[in-house]
């Protein structure tokens, strides 16, 4: 698993939590955000890290969703 700051961590588990509340919402956030859904997988599973500007795409989009 890479290591990732602890507000990045926090970030991707609310953007997980979002995703799992609802079917396809995975492939949705991808979309919005510009990314592979692979992309999101991976970045859930610890296997790689969001670049500075996705992780600002992530924020940007929950803080819409709410």
């Amino acid at each position: 698993m890479l290591r990732t700051m602890p507000r990045t961590r926090k970030l991707l588990a609310d953007a997980e939590k979002w995703c799992n509340a609802e079917h396809g919402r995975r492939s949705r956030l991808a979309r919005e955000i510009g990314a592979a859904p692979q992309a999101v997988t991976n970045w859930f599973k610890g296997r790689k890290k969001p670049t500075s500007e996705q992780t600002l795409a992530i924020q940007e989009f929950l803080k819409k969703q709410k």
